[in-house]
């Protein structure tokens, strides 16, 4: 008995030895700021005493806190991706890094704000600190060898934990990103790093702090946009305890502080930072953290880069904008729009889209005067890229009648009762249209502008937006600067659309011995059809003009006990219509608005008919030029009635005959959808009434009928239906019908004009 009761004996002494230890261990404060992207120094051109800045009112909050007993440290995105913070690391680095390390912080986590940034400023900012003793931190990252400069700053995944000394001990810091937050990085930022499963290096990062001597770990999330504190905490109870950080700062979940327990009686809290503030908590015993005030005297270091990076900017505001000038106050709403004109203008695109947080609230708004290249700098803090794609009508239409459209701000696309247009014209559901966004846009951000694979995008990118505006902003202009950017819907919109639809049909029969199946008691025969139409349209605010040819050419052949008939001509059209309706003559039209037109239509044949059906020895070429009314209907469809005359123009002794015509089109357009597959119907009817006053009234009728499913672009399967019916007087009518059954191969392309 005496062994077991002093080995008992030893591990109380051992026990109560430890905890007599602890308690002569002294608490650590931790005090914790987050999210300035990058308020190093107010935008705009002050005097000394006037250049207060995000960065001071963080240097007074983290310096109310002193003594050995504190530990300062950076949550994420201290710097982001701002123009200032660009300008700071570019020209001021020196006294960027004396401003930090006069701010009392040890460490700096980065957030994806901070990867957004040029990848060439990251680095050299780590590598500046690190210089000084403060290292930066992102422990899910790892990288292709292209972008290994990267991780050589920074503490990655790769990396043996950082591990700081403080009188209460080792405290291990681990930084971590969503790695869906890739999304919201440029791609040309992005490319060659990974960011790992933050769960799996959360609990490899906590364990070998641990091993490295580490009494707390404190961790650093990023989780995906929109984050709750429920996320975070469903990451870290998935972790086995001994994985499990002391306390967890997420970042961009809520604007209020919050704290919830992991587990009841684990001391692990997980909190929600305060973006641009300072709060404190303690360890090992962490308490909801406390909001910390800006109090007291700014650091001399950051007064100094603030001072320095004023007077950079008061340079650069010197420098006048020539076509700045201003003829009325310019809001952030009409700062935005010209953003977006110029956009459109400088890439060619019908339409643009940003995010609304893109372009920042500043204090100078609204401008007066002359915009400044401090302005634009203000107004537009976030380095970014200009990328190019195409999307479809209907994705288009979808997005912008979605809930998610609100975070964005679009030119181009505008609302008509229920109706979309798109600068001015009706949106056509099976059109593409050229749209211009920005890279964090197109790369998802705020959602992104359609659902994936909606927008096919160029490769590259086609400028920045902040310099694609300062460019266009330094060429002299007079007058109102916002109505000085083309706009697409004072310009014409060409639409080039073909098809060609086909059928072939071959029966053939060898029965010598005279079975009696059906099937081999049938004629033999021969069918070819091609039926093709091309459209070539141009629509402006002014006018639209309409052309449109069809090829109709078809052949048969029946053998049956009578004989051969060899090849006979089952179909043979050619069919030219030129159209022009002018739109100027009303300033705000509705559906039921006249519209005067001309038009001219053409129609012949490949060959005469064969002599055996028809005695005419004339080639048939018509003739009729036509001027009336045009109504403008809903779905792109229109009614058109007129006068004119009607020649058969190769006709011996034919003369030019007055004629009237109704005509009701609905051009090719999408009726119903089959899965992701879109349905389009065509119809086309026609009346005219050839010498429509006198006795002997003829009456032509004319219709086609088109309706196709596609199978794969660009090819679809079609049924149409031609009618074509004449009367002359009282007699009887001549009437042909024909419904072909094929395949059709489709060809549309836009082209949006910006020269006239």
């Amino acid at each position: 008995m005496r062994h077991p009761l002093r080995l008992a004996c030893l591990c109380l002494v051992g026990l109560l030895s430890t905890r007599a230890a602890r308690a002569q261990t002294p608490p650590l404060r931790l005090v914790v700021s987050s999210g300035l992207q990058g308020d190093l120094a107010r935008i705009a051109c002050v005097p000394a005493g006037e250049r207060s800045s995000g960065l001071t009112a963080l240097s007074r909050a983290l310096g109310q806190r002193s003594g050995e007993d504190v530990l300062r440290l950076d949550a994420g995105d201290l710097f982001g991706s701002s123009a200032v913070a660009h300008l700071a690391t570019r020209d001021h680095l020196p006294a960027l890094v004396d401003a930090v390390l006069a701010s009392g912080l040890r460490a700096l986590a980065v957030g994806h704000r901070d990867l957004a940034g040029p990848r060439a400023d990251v680095i050299a900012r780590a590598r500046a600190l690190s210089a000084r003793g403060v290292r930066t931190v992102l422990s899910n990252l790892s990288c292709e060898p292209e972008a290994q400069d990267l991780c050589d700053a920074l503490v990655d995944g790769g990396d043996e934990p950082l591990v700081l000394s403080t009188p209460a001990g080792g405290v291990g810091v681990v930084a971590l990103i969503a790695p869906g937050e890739l999304s919201a990085v440029a791609h040309d930022r992005s490319e060659g790093i990974t960011l790992s499963s933050p769960e799996e290096a959360l609990g490899r990062a906590v364990l070998a702090a641990r091993v490295a001597g580490a009494r707390f770990v404190v961790a650093f999330y990023d989780p995906e946009s929109p984050g709750t504190l429920l996320d975070t905490v469903r990451m870290v109870r998935a972790l086995p305890r001994d994985q499990r950080p002391d306390v967890v700062f997420a970042q961009d979940i809520d604007r209020s502080t919050a704290t919830l327990e992991i587990e009841r009686g684990a001391a692990l809290r997980v909190f929600a930072t305060e973006p641009a503030r300072v709060v404190e908590t303690s360890l090992p015993a962490p308490g909801t953290p406390a909001l910390v005030e800006p109090e007291g005297e700014v650091p001399p270091a950051v007064s100094a880069l603030g001072d320095a990076i004023g007077e950079q900017l008061c340079r650069i505001a010197a420098e006048v904008l020539p076509g700045g000038a201003l003829t009325a106050p310019l809001d952030r709403e009409g700062f935005t729009s010209l953003l977006l004109d110029v956009a459109r203008e400088s890439t060619r695109s019908e339409i643009a889209v940003i995010n609304r947080g893109a372009v920042r609230p500043i204090a100078n708004f609204p401008l007066r005067g002359r915009i400044s290249r401090v302005d634009v700098l203000g107004a537009l803090p976030f380095d970014d890229v200009l990328r190019v794609g195409r999307i479809k009508g209907d994705a288009l239409a979808t997005f912008v009648r979605s809930a998610r459209s609100a975070r964005f701000r679009m030119r181009g696309v505008t609302r008509d009762g229920d109706s979309l247009l798109v600068n001015g014209r009706p949106l056509a559901e099976d059109q593409y249209y050229r749209v211009v966004t920005s890279g964090f846009v197109a790369d998802g951000g705020d959602g992104g502008f359609a659902e994936e694979d909606e927008v096919t995008y160029e490769p590259d990118p086609v400028g920045a937006p902040r310099e694609t505006l300062l460019s266009w902003l330094a060429i002299p202009r007079g007058g109102d600067i916002t109505r000085a950017p083309i706009d697409p819907a004072q310009r014409t919109r060409w639409t080039f659309r073909g098809f060609i639809d086909a059928s072939l049909s071959n029966t053939t029969i060898a029965n010598n011995p005279n079975y009696q199946d059906p099937q081999l008691v049938r004629s033999q025969g021969t069918a070819i059809q091609l039926d093709a139409e091309g459209h070539v349209d141009a629509e402006q605010p002014r006018y639209t003009f309409e052309n449109t040819l069809r090829l109709r050419l078809g052949y048969q052949q029946t053998i049956d006990a009578s004989g051969d008939t060899g090849l006979l001509k089952i179909g043979d059209l050619i069919a030219l219509r030129d159209h022009l309706a002018w739109r100027g003559l009303w300033r705000h039209r509705r559906w039921y608005t006249p519209l005067p037109y001309v038009e001219s239509y053409l129609e012949s044949e490949f060959s005469p008919p064969d002599p055996s059906m028809l005695n005419r020895e004339w080639h048939h070429l018509q003739w009729r030029p036509t001027a009336g009314l045009r109504l403008e209907l809903p779905l792109r469809a229109n009614l058109n009635a007129g006068v004119g005359m009607d020649w058969e123009t190769l006709e011996p002794g034919a003369h030019p005959q007055a004629v009237a015509v109704i005509r009701g089109e609905l051009p090719a357009t999408t009726l119903f959808h089959i899965q992701d597959r879109d349905v389009e119907g065509q119809l086309f009817t026609e009346v005219a009434f050839r010498e429509p006053w006198a006795t002997t009234t003829e009456t032509l009728v004319r219709l086609n009928a088109r309706l196709s499913v596609p199978i794969f672009a660009p090819l679809a399967v079609t049924i149409s239906y031609d009618l074509f019916a004449r009367q002359r007087s009282e007699a009887a009518w001549g009437v042909s019908h024909d419904i072909n059954l094929g395949l059709r191969l489709d060809f549309l392309k836009t082209l949006q004009l910006f020269s006239y």
